[in-house]
């Protein structure tokens, strides 16, 4: 054991994580994993570098032989995956879509690896930003690995994991992080009085979720003048305009956190203490940014954003396009740690609505409920017509009988409140918007809930007049 200790001082455990798991047994190789998640942030690009082009080459190979989606693939593109030996080589792949593993899935072409026993795959669907159900597995034998990066943020932002956080998520994210306070995204005025007593009793210094129910919570207890404050705020799921992250700052002293990630690929990159991009978490992820062409573009210029995640050899993504934009940012963060940084753009289709109440209703927990039925939808897509009626447009792979669209409604009417209205129509197709990118929760009525200009960078003291003029209606 001794000399296995010794061992560990010299070879990075991100070189290898399911070696050290198993040699060391998961309590153990997960303590020995946060110190090196610690290190290897300051570790030279070069060397970060070296130990990722070995999983790499590892993970290609392999998925080319044990993966038919990805066998057939690289052979219509006419590819060799031996070519690939670091990281700019992987230029000559080709880029993987949902379409694409929907493709293959369809036409009976596995898309997991043939020589993992099924018992470490999880499932999951999302719908994302493209608004097509897609069902993925993740390879639960990197657990450890995805725990302490993901918990490295949290570090990051001063936050303790024993500590009490309020939560504004979809429920199904409750397991990421322990000691979450959920509090319903759609019932924040209903039970306004009962969700204010529950953060004061907890105690609860942190907030944690997507950034515009977040938003939405902290506004409706400013419209109450509550003597709250919150030191820090970790967001994700889509773009933090400047006018969020001023409000929170300016308003319950609360300093934002910002991290990007898919449910695919899991955490991806998060913010600094710097707050200036988000710092790639570079052992066990490569993103790359490239133009329409799919040839890459300098740092600095924005572009389609390509993600290969070395952690999941079940259901390998390489070169996966989420459908997101953004930049690599070409200058080193002055906070030291050496990891690239990106500024993840065009996010922004998380459009909410607006319940007769006066409740913001999130399509994050709508997609809970309309993701279930992944294998009777091609695509789907629900409009705000009025304040209280909606029409859920569904291009159908199997048409819902009428029991099945009650139990569909009821579950939707459970998460929007009973005065809403919901019809459903079944379409033959559903157009993207002129960029190519997929709206699939459609209103324009959310917004005027909120001062003109709020979700860009305007100045704090007019959001503050607005807000007292809303108060004074």
């Amino acid at each position: 054991m001794r000399l296995l200790m010794k061992n560990l001082q010299k070879i990075n455990y991100f070189s290898s994580p399911l070696a050290w798991d198993q040699k060391l047994g998961k309590i153990l190789s997960r303590h020995y994993a946060r110190q090196w998640s610690s290190f290897t942030e300051y570790l030279s690009p070069d060397a970060t570098k070296d130990m990722r082009d070995l999983r790499m080459n590892r993970l290609i190979l392999r998925t080319y032989k044990n993966v038919p989606a990805y066998s057939v693939h690289y052979r219509e593109a006419h590819i060799d995956p031996a070519q690939v030996r670091c990281e700019a080589d992987l230029r000559l792949l080709p880029c993987i879509a949902k379409s694409d593993f929907k493709k293959y899935a369809m036409n009976n072409i596995s898309c997991f690896a043939s020589d993992i026993p099924k018992t470490h795959a999880y499932a999951n669907s999302t719908s994302g930003s493209t608004g097509e159900p897609f069902q993925y597995a993740l390879d639960m034998r990197y657990a450890n690995e995805k725990t302490v990066l993901r918990y490295r943020y949290w570090n990051r932002a001063g936050i303790t994991m024993s500590e009490p956080k309020i939560f504004c998520a979809p429920k199904s994210a409750l397991f990421l992080v322990p000691n979450l306070i959920f509090l319903h995204p759609h019932f924040f005025r209903a039970r306004k009085k009962e969700y204010i007593e529950r953060i004061r009793t907890s105690k609860a210094e942190v907030l944690f979720g997507f950034p515009l129910l977040v938003f939405d919570l902290l506004w409706a207890l400013a419209e109450e003048n509550i003597d709250l404050t919150f030191r820090r705020a970790v967001l994700a799921g889509h773009s933090v305009s400047p006018g969020i992250r001023s409000f929170l700052k300016k308003r319950f002293e609360c300093e934002m956190f910002e991290y990007y990630g898919t449910g695919e690929t899991g955490s991806i990159a998060a913010e600094c203490e710097i707050h200036n991009g988000l710092h790639i978490q570079e052992e066990n992820s490569i993103v790359e940014v490239i133009d329409d062409q799919g040839k890459p573009v300098p740092d600095g210029i924005s572009g389609k954003i390509l993600i290969t995640s070395l952690s999941n050899e079940i259901m390998p993504f390489i070169r996966y396009d989420p459908g997101d934009k953004g930049m690599i940012l070409p200058d080193r963060c002055p906070c030291g740690r050496t990891s690239k940084r990106i500024v993840v753009e065009g996010r922004n289709n998380e459009f909410l609505m607006l319940g007769k109440n006066g409740e913001i209703i999130s399509p994050s927990i709508l997609r809970g409920v309309l993701d279930q039925y992944f294998n009777h939808f091609h695509r789907y897509q629900m409009v705000q017509e009025t304040i209280d009626h909606f029409v859920l447009n569904i291009v159908p792979v199997v048409r819902l009988d009428k029991s099945e669209e009650r139990k569909l409604l009821e579950k939707l009417y459970e998460c929007m409140g009973q005065t809403a209205n919901v019809s459903i129509q079944y379409v033959k197709k559903i157009s993207p918007l002129r960029g190519g990118k997929f709206q699939y929760f459609v209103s324009n009525m959310w917004s005027r809930k909120f001062p003109d200009g709020f979700f860009s960078n305007i100045p704090i003291e007019q959001q503050s007049l607005a807000l007292q003029r809303r108060r004074g209606r």
